[in-house]
């Protein structure tokens, strides 16, 4: 399906985004070029947050005794788009949000590799890197409405993340030459970033980020650190993992302006208390771990991360990112609010920088258990934790059925302008005449396997959406019913999916008698606006078994879809 699960493991695993060229080595250019990947979101329209558009010629914010962050990442449109910019208009400076955090990133092909590689060429196993021009643009839109910039380069090795962290452990095997050749390399990485940092007036730099393998090389990091200090002139700190608490064997937080460190729930024991109040309980050691490092070298404490995902057990703090659990928004947000009230008023935490949000301004919502904030309760914690402007109520107009616009999708067969598209690789295609139709002869069967779904395409011309209203289809389940069904939009006319929000298919509000009933043909009616979908273009949409991570189930029944219709409405 257009590579999606591969795109999305690849995209969410690595944390990091898009384009450029050439392998970093002591000789070699830096980066420059683009990117495409996008995780398609979920469902149910976020509140609209009453928000005035900056003025035409803005000043920064001014610099705040707390740092207000958030991580802009680009999974899909380019850093510099319209949709990047819709992102930042429409979701973060409502938030309170006054610094956005950019990640460029490189990469080592493997756990023995001392190269870094900044590359849009296709190598087998690497991913592009964000171009130097996007960067800048992206930076300078973001001066321009009065956001701050933080650049944040990530180094990261590919295979130990693609075998979620299985591998060696990166530069494990190595001697001294091996170090240094490394080390060189990274200084030529993080020296041109540091340069772009400079002369566009970033007004913090990252030298590096969740780097445990290296940084007990105290001497090669101070070496680092003085390199960047000769081209960049503003503040420095470096972004420790949470997990092992990196943070505690580093001995040059001395050389740096921040102690940096990234904070997710990996804590020492799973907690049983989910409550905020158990949440709480569940920081301190940690909180008061960074509280002596920070009165150690009598230097403030920066979040260079926080976030969590909205999925269940994701509070228990075992849960990694690779493992499928259902959309649960409370749990994203009780999380926020523990974290925010357990950090408030300590004098010495500088500031917190959320992970994350990205370029699809269809982003989150329901049934999206990635880390953004938008669409969900999260939002509002965030919005009264950074001073962000009240979230006003959604109102959805009450269309009426124009039967005159309606679109017939698939009756009998596609209708003329429709196609089917399948993966590859799947070892089973929907059939589109299975004898066993609704109030025809014909219905669409999809057979549970690793490709569960079908992908209907319009590319020719893409779809005007501004008429439309509704989904409707008819579906018929067995016994054992599919546990995550969701209906996504798509756009591919940029040539990078474009993804709506998602709906649960057996979303009470949608299917007719409020749940599924095995055997029985029963109505399904998804408003568009929930996807959120307005006036957008589409080139089809898809109903699809599940998302990243995949909660995968070969016991679940053949699914039967019949009489699919784009209902129009004023």
């Amino acid at each position: 399906m257009k590579n999606f699960f591969i795109i999305i493991v690849i995209m969410i695993l690595f944390l990091s985004s898009c384009s450029p060229s050439n392998q970093l080595t002591p000789s070699a250019n830096a980066p420059t070029n683009a990117i495409t990947p996008i995780p398609p979101t979920a469902t149910e329209i976020p509140a609209t947050p009453t928000f005035t558009p900056p003025p035409s010629t803005p000043t920064l914010f001014p610099e705040t005794a707390f740092i207000k962050g958030v991580t802009l990442n680009n999974y899909g449109p380019n850093l510099d788009t319209s949709y990047a910019e819709e992102v930042i208009k429409q979701y973060i400076l409502p938030a309170g949000i006054k610094y956005v955090a950019l990640n460029p990133t490189c990469f080592g092909k493997d756990w023995k590799d001392t190269n870094i590689e900044c590359t849009n060429e296709d190598i087998p196993g690497l991913m592009t890197t964000v171009s130097d021009q996007e960067l800048i643009n992206a930076i300078q839109y973001l001066h321009s409405v009065g956001l701050r910039v933080i650049l944040k380069p990530h180094f990261l090795s590919i295979n130990n993340l693609k075998s979620n962290l299985s591998e060696p452990r990166f530069g494990s095997s190595w001697g001294e030459t091996e170090w240094q050749v490394w080390f060189d390399n990274y200084i030529i990485f993080i020296s041109h970033y540091a340069r772009i940092a400079e002369d566009n007036q970033v007004d913090l730099f990252v030298i590096g980020n969740e780097m445990e393998y290296s940084t007990q090389r105290e001497q090669d990091w101070r070496r680092i650190i003085a390199a960047v200090r000769e081209i960049y002139h503003g503040q420095l700190t470096y972004a420790a993992n949470s997990w092992q608490f990196e943070a505690s064997q580093i001995k040059f937080w001395d050389a740096l302006d921040y102690i940096g460190t990234n904070a997710y729930s990996y804590f020492d024991e799973p907690i049983y208390d989910y409550t905020i109040d158990g949440m709480k309980i569940a920081w301190q050691p940690y909180i008061q771990r960074l509280e002596e490092i920070s009165n150690e070298y009598g230097k403030q404490v920066l979040i260079t991360e926080f976030g969590a995902r909205s999925q269940d057990d994701y509070n228990t703090g075992t849960l990694h990112d690779w493992i499928a659990t259902s959309y649960n928004g409370q749990e994203q947000s009780d999380h926020y609010k523990a974290f925010f009230e357990t950090i408030d008023g300590k004098p010495w935490i500088k500031g917190v920088i959320l992970w994350d949000v990205y370029t699809s301004p269809l982003q989150g919502g329901p049934n999206d258990i990635s880390y953004t904030f938008i669409g969900k309760p999260a939002e509002q914690i965030v919005h009264g934790f950074f001073g962000g402007l009240s979230i006003a109520p959604t109102t959805v107009s009450n269309f009426v059925e124009n039967p005159g616009e309606t679109m017939i999708v698939y009756g009998e067969n596609l209708a003329g302008d429709w196609r089917l598209w399948y993966e590859p690789d799947a070892t089973t295609i929907p059939d589109l005449y299975s004898h066993n139709g609704h109030a025809s002869s014909f219905s669409i069967r999809v057979s549970y396997s690793e490709y569960v779904g079908v992908w209907l395409i319009h590319d020719s011309p893409p779809l005007d959406m501004s008429k439309y209203k509704w989904l409707e289809f008819y579906i018929l389940v067995g016994k054992n019913q599919p546990k995550h069904l969701l209906a996504v939009f798509e756009d591919w006319t940029t040539g990078i999916n474009i993804g709506s929000r998602m709906a649960l298919v057996n979303n009470p509000n949608y299917i007719e008698g409020g749940q599924y009933e095995p055997g029985t043909w029963q109505r399904v009616r998804i408003p568009l606006i929930d996807l959120g979908i307005t006036d957008q273009r589409s080139t089809g949409f898809n109903i699809l078994g599940c998302a990243w991570p995949c909660d995968f189930d070969n016991a679940t029944d053949d699914v039967y879809i019949d009489d699919i219709k784009l209902i129009a409405g004023e």
